[in-house]
């Protein structure tokens, strides 16, 4: 995985404390889970291997 994005809540922002210190991974944190699924389907079109963790 090369990116991750989440909507700073409980699971998604307690992933990237655990994903952060092991891995090369951009992290992004945005503003609603809309923009979490935009972002994480923008790196998938970009050749990235793309993760993204919401609340809902």
């Amino acid at each position: 995985m090369n990116f991750y994005s989440a909507y700073p809540m409980t699971p998604a922002s307690s992933l990237m404390d655990v994903i952060a210190p092991d891995h090369r991974v951009t992290f992004v944190q945005c503003e609603d889970e809309i923009s979490v699924s935009l972002t994480m389907l923008g790196a998938k079109f970009a050749g990235k291997r793309a993760m993204c963790g919401t609340s809902g």
